[in-house]
């Protein structure tokens, strides 16, 4: 643990810091190997050539109908089907977000949505005050990331969800349970 903060501590003092996408290692100031890849990973240098390029020539809002805008538009709907081919799926299922938290709050309000419109009717648990659909649950590893744990800890006190276990797992996967 003191290595990976020694190198994050690094990378905030330096002015420049470079990275090797080939290998774990960067010169952050003079500072050792990079271990937090989970976080952040170095951009190959055919992505970030990728970036800055669409960065230069794509940079309008891509819901405005302008020359800038429209050329926008068109580099995420070719990035939509890139990703979409890459995965054997389909270009409207591709949902891009901001990072990890995004996603993860994503995906959690997804299944518990699904979950209350494919079983509104037919699952009911009763309560002290009669009958009430009955909530879905989760199982989760305890190693995961907060904002796993925390996107699922804020829908319990809303009542969106019901009880969360969590296991200790190596390998981390998130199940529905069905009530």
């Amino acid at each position: 643990m003191q290595e990976a903060e020694t190198v994050e501590r690094a990378s905030a003092d330096s002015a420049t810091c470079t990275s090797t996408s080939s290998s774990s290692t960067s010169s952050c100031g003079g500072a050792g190997v990079y271990l937090d890849h989970n976080a952040t990973t170095p951009l190959a240098p055919a992505v970030l050539e990728e970036i800055a390029s669409t960065l230069r020539g794509a940079w309008g809002n891509p819901s405005s109908t302008h020359v800038a805008g429209v050329r926008a538009r068109e580099c995420i709907v070719k990035a939509r089907k890139q990703v979409a081919r890459m995965i054997n799926g389909s270009p409207q299922d591709i949902i891009f977000t901001s990072g990890g938290t995004e996603s993860n709050n994503l995906v959690f309000h997804s299944v518990a949505r699904w979950y209350y419109s494919s079983h509104a009717c037919s699952n009911t648990s009763v309560s002290g005050n009669g009958a009430r659909p009955a909530l879905p649950h989760f199982i989760i590893s305890n190693l995961e990331h907060d904002s796993v744990t925390s996107a699922v800890s804020h829908m319990q006190q809303q009542g969106l969800i019901g009880n969360c276990i969590y296991t200790c797992m190596h390998i981390i996967h998130v199940y529905l349970c069905f009530g």
